[in-house]
């Protein structure tokens, strides 16, 4: 179907050609077109070619080497005739010699001896008492010799021979300049009509380009820089061509303007017309069967399925209380379990066409009716835990945000849930809940205290900067970083913009501005974690009393951290006594040492710690009795 609905370039140019003979046939152009045809052959075609035909003939493709042998032959003999002329002129006493008065002089003395002086005998009679026919006088040894020389040059062929030359010559460039082309606008109109009738002008217009420039060549200079076109030309061929397609086009117009033919270009138009428009609309159209097609396959399987919807049903329902529902009951009482929840859930398996499910109840009554959102959320992560391992495999399993309207009680145990399951998959937590986090480190690190086998923990944070969000760190958010994992940080970005300051002074305190701030939080966090060991933490839900006694604070504590918490609030961005963006930030060497201050607070507390540890220690030992 797609390639009867295909339209090519050739479909156009057919389309295009009817609808001109269809509108020509109507208007009466073909008539028009017949009677200029005839008149192209009878008239206006005779003339082009007998112009042609007389022009090539003079500028035929060889007339510039002819012209310039006959340039050679008339040089060479000029040079002979000239030489001939220099010999003889040096031997004579008086100039003038050989000229055209001497030449009738001697022409004179010639016929005179000839007729009158020595009747019987040739000219020049030299031997004996002869006399010299032009003074009369004896001829001795160097009038003898003269009278025999101005003879044989009157015999010389050399001259005549050139000015045979130059005739020759001159009659041919007289030819070619006497030779007069037709001018564009004499032929123009035929090349035009032929080339809208035919097509084609078959190279008149060339052909006559071709003459003129060859008449051009032989102007004065004109072949200066250009060579002969010597292409050839042959009019009785461009004539035949011409002649033979116009008959054939002759032929065709005669046929159109019938009206049968008429009728049935008008019938074959249509059609053309018609497969156009089906083509522009062919994708369309198979994409609208394809669907069709399409949908009765999918009403087909539907009526099948339909059929067997009972005996399906059925079977699936059998399948699930028979195999699955028992194992998954038995898992799901053990998620309860494990997850503290104390309730007598009932679960029934529902079949509904082809979707397969299970019910839970408590009592008579759906869980939505008796329990809390918490609580709702705690069964169904129970039962999403029960139903993986009931599928036994090892895929990797993802939440967000699975503590959510929790307390603290349902959060540890869930955390120390999905530790576990951590050893065997992959775990992927998505959360906003620090304390979640926290929890979780904390399970992690209790079950390689108790268990030696805990699993591999990494945390990947996303966080706002300024206005901007969606900056991803390969760390722990900062709240749950160590002091020194923030310090080092905060020295990371320093690195990042501290080449801003010599360059880009505006953008170096936008960022100094944002790097104070995770400082001020670095020095709140310290209080909280070194200070104070880590006692009483926002993201622990107890109180670690045990480290009471390890807790070293020094009379210089409070003011260090002031002078720090308030250097860091007067230069970092969005506090009520930050100072101004427009004033210059800190250069990074001071930035450098504001970090290592915070560093060497963490180190001086960890090191006063060591020994309070060891106070406490000796403290809280038992009396050793000098007995054992």
């Amino acid at each position: 179907m797609k390639n009867s609905l295909t339209w090519s370039e050739q479909d156009d140019i057919r389309l295009e050609a009817l609808t001109k003979t269809i509108n020509d046939y109507e208007s009466g152009a073909t008539v028009k077109t017949i009677d200029r045809l005839n008149k192209i052959v009878l008239e206006r075609l005779p003339r082009a070619i007998q112009k042609i035909k007389s022009a090539s003939t003079i500028l035929s493709a060889h007339k510039a080497q002819e012209i310039a042998n006959l340039e050679t032959s008339q040089a060479a003999a000029e040079k002979v005739y000239n030489l001939s002329i220099t010999a003889i002129e040096k031997t004579e006493p008086l100039s003038g010699a050989y000229s055209d008065p001497w030449k009738e002089l001697f022409n004179a003395a010639k016929e005179f001896s000839i007729s009158h002086a020595y009747t019987e005998s040739d000219f020049p009679k030299t031997d004996g008492e002869s006399l010299c026919v032009f003074c009369m006088q004896p001829l001795d040894g160097h009038a003898k010799d003269r009278l025999i020389r101005f003879n044989q040059f009157m015999q010389d062929k050399s001259k005549e021979n050139y000015e045979q030359a130059c005739k020759t010559l001159k009659s041919k460039i007289d030819e070619v300049s006497s030779l007069t082309l037709p001018e564009p606008e004499t032929y123009e109109p035929l090349c035009g009509d032929l080339s809208e009738i035919l097509g084609s002008d078959f190279e008149l217009t060339q052909v006559f380009q071709i003459l003129k420039s060859r008449k051009e060549y032989f102007k004065p200079n004109g072949n200066q820089g250009k060579n002969y076109n010597q292409q050839n030309i042959c009019a009785e061929e461009i004539e035949k061509q011409i002649t033979d397609k116009i008959k054939g086009k002759l032929k065709e117009l005669q046929a159109s303007i019938t009206p049968e033919q008429h009728e049935a270009n008008l019938k074959d138009h249509k059609k053309k017309k018609n497969k156009k428009l089906l083509s522009h609309a062919s994708e369309s159209i198979v994409t609208y069967i394809e669907n069709l097609q399409h949908n009765k396959k999918v009403e087909i399987a539907i009526n099948s399925l339909r059929q067997t919807k009972t005996r399906f049903s059925g079977k699936a329902k059998f399948i699930i209380s028979q195999l699955v529902t028992p194992e998954f009951i038995a898992n799901f009482q053990q998620e309860l379990d494990a997850l503290g929840v104390k309730l007598d859930i009932t679960i029934a398996p529902i079949v509904r066409d082809s979707d397969t499910s299970h019910s839970f109840s408590i009592g008579s009554q759906k869980p939505g009716r008796v329990l809390s959102e918490g609580e709702q959320k705690v069964v169904s992560l129970a039962a999403y835990l029960a139903e993986i391992r009931t599928f036994a495999n090892l895929h990797p399993i993802v939440f967000d945000d699975p503590v959510s309207s929790l307390d603290h009680i349902y959060r540890e145990k869930i955390a120390a849930r999905l530790c576990q399951e951590a050893l065997a998959r992959q775990v992927i937590i998505f959360t906003h809940d620090l304390a979640l986090i926290m929890e979780v480190e904390g399970k992690c690190t209790q079950m390689a205290l108790e268990d030696n086998i805990r699993p591999a923990v990494s945390s990947f944070t996303v966080r706002r900067n300024g206005t901007d969000s969606g900056f991803c760190h390969i760390e722990a958010p900062w709240r749950g970083m160590s002091t020194g994992n923030r310090a080092q940080n905060l020295e990371q970005e320093l690195n990042s913009f501290k080449g801003l300051y010599e360059t880009d002074i505006t953008a170096y305190n936008q960022r100094s501005a944002m790097l104070y701030c995770l400082l001020r939080e670095a020095w709140e966090a310290a209080i909280e974690q070194d200070l104070f060991f880590d006692i009483v933490s926002r993201g622990r839900n107890s109180v670690q009393t045990t480290r009471i006694g390890q807790i070293a604070i020094e009379p210089t504590d409070a003011p260090r951290i002031t002078a720090n918490m308030t250097l860091a609030s007067s230069w970092m961005y969005g506090h009520d006594k930050s100072k101004s963006l427009n004033e210059n930030r800190p250069s990074p060497a001071e930035i450098k040492a504001h970090i290592d201050a915070l560093r060497s607070f963490a180190n001086d507390i960890a090191a006063r710690r060591k020994v309070a540890e060891k106070s406490f220690k000796a403290i809280t030992q038992p009396p050793i009795t000098p007995y054992g």
